[in-house]
Order: structure tokens, then sequence, then C-alpha cells
């Protein structure tokens, strides 16, 4: 019997001893990663429709992502961009929510935009020229999203590595800012943190090339004639104008304009940049 107990309480140490090693390694491998851990899913969170409903029928949320970068690539700045972005920006606009534009090609036609249903009043333009343009746009493009004072920017990016889109993307989460970058069509093929990708073709075509929260369509989106060209642009053809400025119908908007380009200014003034860092721009509209 005493056997008998003696190898019950052998088996029983060696049980544990088991249980106790099978602990650790399990531990040791949770720490390193090597082992997959299911966790919930997180609820997918509603976009915010484009206005375009052919559009907005292939994207996983039904629009634009929320607090999150989004990327138009596109051959030609100024070919289809702005009727792509209207619907949306005239709808946050007309809620009262700031728009700001960064580093536009060229000078935003007031006109245009007003017809397309933006209120002027809400609408900021930021120029960004010269040696440090670039990096001047990138600059003032994560301040104005971290900010928490705009419900959209748009920014017209000719230069942005990963790392700096990756900035983009967190501070458009860091605050719940829509983001919207225009970058040439060339960068189409490289990788991006952008949770939404959209290519602007020139035959009139939207190419899903990367969509957060569902498979990539295989087909192009073709946009309707109307959602293509306009009668009037979005653009003046004062070309030699410098950006940051553009062409009001009347004085009172550009007043209201103007003021609302000190108040976003004030609440970026928190974010000052450190040594090294560009200064803010002027702002004007």
């Amino acid at each position: 019997m005493a056997a008998v107990d003696g190898l019950s309480v052998a088996n029983g140490a060696d049980t544990a001893g088991c249980q106790t090693q099978e602990a650790i390694t399990l531990a040791s491998l949770l720490a390193r990663r090597q082992v997959w851990q299911w966790r919930v899913a997180p609820q997918p969170v509603a976009g915010i429709a484009t206005g375009i409903r052919a559009l907005d029928a292939v994207l996983p949320m039904g629009g634009w992502p929320a607090a999150a970068l989004s990327e138009l690539l596109v051959p030609v700045w100024g070919l289809t961009e702005l009727q792509l972005l209207w619907p949306v920006l005239a709808r946050l606009s007309r809620a009262g929510g700031r728009v700001v534009l960064v580093a536009p090609p060229f000078v935003p036609f007031a006109g245009a935009w007003q017809r397309a249903g933006v209120d002027l009043s809400r609408l900021v333009v930021i120029g960004a020229a010269g040696a440090s343009g670039a990096a001047d746009a990138l600059w003032a493009f994560e301040q104005c999203l971290r900010s928490g004072s705009c419900a959209a920017v748009v920014g017209w990016l000719a230069g942005a590595d990963h790392a700096a889109l990756r900035r983009l993307q967190v501070a458009a989460d860091h605050g719940q800012c829509l983001a919207l970058a225009m970058r040439p069509a060339r960068h189409a093929a490289q990788p991006s943190p952008a949770a939404l990708r959209l290519q602007l073709r020139p035959d009139g075509c939207v190419q899903v090339l990367k969509c957060r929260g569902g498979p990539v369509p295989a087909q192009p989106v073709a946009l309707a004639a109307h959602e293509r060209t306009l009668p009037w642009g979005g653009f003046s053809s004062g070309h030699g104008v410098a950006c940051g400025q553009h062409v009001a119908e009347n004085d009172a908007a550009t007043a209201t304009a103007t003021a609302t380009a000190s108040a976003i200014a004030t609440a970026t003034a928190a974010a000052t940049p450190s040594a090294g860092t560009p200064a803010p721009l002027a702002m004007r509209c």
C-alpha cells in the first residue's frame, strides 16, 4: 500500500511538473509571438459616404474610412479628384465642419466650390512653395489632422515616403479626422499604410487598389459623365498666382475664410514644431 501510495505521489509530482513545464513553454511562446492567439474581431466602423453611389456600393465601409488616411493616385493634378472630393467636402462643410486644403497645385476657384455645395466660410487653404514646400506641406497636413478641429484635410503630396504616410494615418486617428492625400499615379505600385487607396484613370474609371475591412473589388468603378466632368473647373487658370490664394466672388467670403484660417492657426498653435521642424505656414484664402 505504501508502495502504491508512493507511486501515486510520484505520479502526481510528475504530472504537476509536466503542467508547470507546459505552462512555462506556452507563456514563452506567446511572449515571442510564435503562437496565434484568438481575439474577438472589432466591429467594423461605418465609413463616410463619398456621395458617388457606384463607389460607395463596392467599398466595405460604404465610403471613405472615418478617422483614417485615404489615398487618391492621379495621373495629372486636377483631372478628376475634385469630382470625387466635392460631395463629401460639401456635406461636411455645410454641417459646420472645417475643411482644409494643403498645397493645392493650382488656385482653387471659389465659384466652382460654391456651386459644388461647399461652404466657403468653412474652407481654409494652406499654401506651400519653395525648396521646403514638400516638407512644409507634410508638417501642416499632420498638424491639422492632430488638432481635432478639422472635419477633413485634403493634401496634394508630390513627395511622401512610407514613414510620412504612416504619421498622417496616426494623426488622422488621433484627431478623428478624414484625411485625403492626392499623390502621383507612379506611386500606385508602392506599399502604403493608407486605409483606402484609389487610382483615378484617364478614362474616368476608379480602380480600388486597397480597402480596409473587405476584399478589393476586381473591376474598376466607372463614374457617370456628370461625375467625371463639370461645366466649371475647380481650379482657376491663374497658374502664376501663389498657392494659398483663391479667387473669391465677394469680399465677404474672403473675409470669412480668412477668419477661419486664423481660427485653425490658433487651434494648431499648441503643436509647436521642435528644432529642425519646418515652421507653420501662413494660411490665406
